[in-house]
């Protein structure tokens, strides 16, 4: 096909570009893209947004009707906005399972004739494409006798064709891919992405999409893990985990599959990223929605592997027939109200804003959050990997060098002025390099110029 548009460069992108999933009703996406827009003071997003194959193919051979999609994405290209499509899922009548649209695509010809359409049709008004939305679990990707062995294959030979439709299309536009769900066993996102380099597939895709949600449903914050993962606890259950932890974290596995493969230039997108404020085992306060939503943001921003990150969700919704928590992700309310604390400390973690030279009242140091003189002179900050350090003229003068993501086997007594270790249960951080720094100075929290 002829190429819609053309590109000197490949649009690029940033672990500091802001990405949503509006998760609120469907009725009102377009309209809010400028709340989104207004959201961050004028700083433009990007939306992440599902093609719907069988809504705009509900039949073989049938016309193509974009008007579901057409009004989100204009809405966003004429706000300036850029928009990640998620090609998925399948039309029925592609997959052989009437009714039913997590199975894949069996027929090679109808996925490539819908990715080129999609990439035709949108043009420069979409710059990166997603294959499929979490197709390393049964829950979105299903396909034959639905053993690992074989969705992956299947998954991976759709990608293949995405890519070169787009690369045909689009040559300037990032494709993403990866099972980018938290997986068990075989279904981990990491032995999705270890099975594509294995077969040949590494050149097939640009960026990989991961979800690295926090355990959530027991209110455990980003870098949560148990003391010890070789005692039975899933990696995948920890998906965002501490930092550089292989046996413990899923993001890390993930990570470290793609440094083996020489293929460590390529980004990982966070293309989901969220924490829901109800109908959880655990109830997790709004302090605590607050500590795990900014702390994933900061800790993102300080990573040298990351893309864009998705917040899901800007908006809740009240359709969540499965799972009700699902109701819950959204920074604002079913009804657009703001959902304090985490509204207004999210979006200055979402833009980099940091806390100038004061600790806030109430406030804990975290990893990726730092502190700043008032003369500019030195910065102390809680590293990404767990490290503690105070900066003089960009040159290092103290550090913990810490870096463990567990928590202390016994909680320590505290003591003014001390690091103070706290319970995993209080918000999922235990001691220096598992994430908090507490600093007190006659009752105050505080951390003045040195």
């Amino acid at each position: 096909m002829t190429p819609v548009f053309a590109a000197d460069q490949p649009y690029t992108f940033s672990a500091f570009d802001i990405g949503f999933n509006d998760g609120g009703s469907a009725a009102g996406k377009p309209e809010r893209i400028g709340d989104m827009v207004d959201y961050l003071g004028g700083t433009k997003p990007i939306i992440r947004a599902g093609l719907d194959w069988d809504r705009v193919q509900p039949t073989a051979g049938g016309p193509l009707d974009w008007t579901g999609i057409d009004a989100q994405v204009n809405a966003a290209y004429a706000k300036g906005v850029r928009v990640l499509l998620i090609l998925t899922y399948s039309a029925p009548w592609a997959n052989g399972h009437p009714d039913d649209i997590t199975w894949f695509p069996t027929d090679d010809n109808a996925w490539r004739a819908i990715v080129a359409a999609s990439v035709a049709h949108f043009g420069p008004k979409v710059q990166a494409y997603e294959v499929w939305n979490e197709p390393n679990i049964l829950a979105f990707g299903n396909y034959g006798d639905n053993r690992p062995e074989t969705r992956k294959q299947r998954y991976w030979e759709l990608v293949r064709i995405a890519h070169q439709e787009i690369r045909v299309g689009c040559p300037a536009c990032v494709v993403v891919a990866g099972g980018s769900a938290g997986g068990a066993g075989d279904d981990e996102p990491a032995d999705w992405l270890e099975w594509a380099y294995q077969h040949g597939y590494g050149a097939d895709f640009d960026a990989v999409a991961d979800h690295p949600y926090p355990e959530w449903s027991s209110a455990h914050l980003p870098v949560y893990a148990p003391y010890s993962c070789a005692g039975g606890w899933p990696r995948w259950y920890s998906n965002f985990g501490p930092p550089g932890d292989v046996p413990c974290s899923g993001l890390a596995a993930l990570r470290a599959v793609m440094e083996q493969h020489g293929d460590s230039a390529k980004k990982i997108w966070a293309t989901e990223y969220g924490f829901p404020s109800a109908e959880v085992n655990v109830p997790a306060s709004p302090e605590t929605v607050r500590d795990a939503l900014e702390m994933g943001v900061r800790m993102w921003h300080d990573f040298d592997f990351a893309g864009p990150m998705f917040i899901y969700s800007f908006q809740d919704t009240s359709i969540c027939p499965e799972k009700p928590a699902e109701c819950h992700f959204g920074l604002r309310d079913v009804a657009g109200l703001p959902k304090e604390p985490a509204y207004s400390d999210v979006r200055a973690a979402l833009l980099d804003q940091q806390w100038g030279n004061e600790l806030p009242t109430g406030r804990t140091l975290f990893r990726g959050m730092r502190l700043t003189s008032s003369d500019g002179r030195f910065t102390f900050e809680m590293r990404a990997d767990g490290n503690v350090v105070l900066d003089a003229a960009g040159t290092t003068i103290w550090e913990t060098r810490t870096s463990t993501g567990y928590p202390p086997v016994q909680p320590a007594r505290r003591q003014p002025g001390r690091v103070r270790p706290v319970r995993p249960a209080d918000l999922g951080v235990g001691h220096l390099g598992y994430g908090q720094f507490d600093a007190v100075h006659a009752g105050r929290p505080q951390c003045r110029s040195v």
